[in-house]
């Protein structure tokens, strides 16, 4: 999968904790590494309530990047299959 494939636009930059600059696209690694630092700063749970739920909100916002970002690739997996002559070739595989 290509860096554009795995890329959604329109996702905040991740240190504004959901608010003011935009980045152009973020992958789904990105989204994911976030939402892990996320988790942890709240498990912490020495932070302020209102910082608590900014910080909540930005990983409510990443599950939704990743939940498009995994759509998009479902859509896009094949399964190599042979046959009887062992010839291979491609379909569409369905979760």
């Amino acid at each position: 999968m290509s860096d554009n494939d795995n890329k959604v636009a329109g996702v905040n930059a991740a240190e504004n904790g959901g608010a003011g600059d935009e980045s152009p696209a973020m992958s789904f690694e990105e989204a994911i590494g976030e939402l892990e630092l996320i988790v942890s700063k709240l498990e912490r749970g020495d932070m302020d309530l209102e910082a608590s739920i900014v910080l909540f909100q930005r990983g409510i916002d990443l599950t939704d990047v990743c939940g498009k970002i995994l759509v998009a690739a479902e859509g896009k997996i094949v399964k190599l299959i042979k046959d009887a002559d062992g010839n291979v070739a491609e379909e569409n595989f369905y979760v």
